[in-house]
């Protein structure tokens, strides 16, 4: 299955030569131009691999599309990459866990690298959050112990009470 790129920038000409960057490098993409469709996209379509979003949008903000993003479970853990201006405060989005970040102005093979790593860092974090069978028995084996323990202190408080 193709990895998506959701990609948002106040420039259309930039949306163009991004969309067809990114679709040159195996990804489907899809491009607006401010935050009204950012989350209108995001909404009607499926939720992408990927949002990269510049971080001066219009209409709803950026700050704005992280916060709504980060707060619906379908796109809590979604990467995020802004596209920022070299003056641009980062503080701004610090609550909003953004991934990475791409300074203005950048090339395309910055872009192509940013979106890789970003997508690749997601990758490896969903593997290893996979519970290997181990594991599993393991949480299992512990949960058994606590609720042993649970019932023990359960009849040694109130075991006088209960075998009357």
């Amino acid at each position: 299955m193709k990895k998506s790129v959701f990609f948002f920038a106040k420039d259309g000409k930039l949306c163009e030569q991004v969309e067809q960057r990114i679709k040159g490098e195996g990804f489907e993409v899809i491009t607006g131009e401010d935050g009204n469709v950012a989350l209108k996209t995001i909404n009607v379509n499926n939720v992408p691999s990927l949002v990269v979003l510049e971080s001066t949008l219009e209409g709803i903000d950026t700050p704005e599309v992280c916060k709504t993003l980060r707060s619906d479970a379908r796109t809590a853990r979604l990467p995020i990459l802004i596209i920022k201006d070299k003056d641009t405060d980062e503080t701004v989005f610090n609550a909003f866990q953004i991934n990475a970040y791409l300074t203005k102005p950048f090339s395309m093979d910055g872009l192509v690298y940013k979106v890789r790593q970003a997508l690749s860092s997601t990758d490896a974090a969903s593997k290893s959050q996979e519970k290997d069978p181990r594991a599993l028995l393991k949480t299992i084996g512990m949960t058994a112990v606590l609720i042993a323990a649970l019932v023990m202190l359960v009849l040694l408080f109130f075991g006088h009470k209960i075998f009357k």
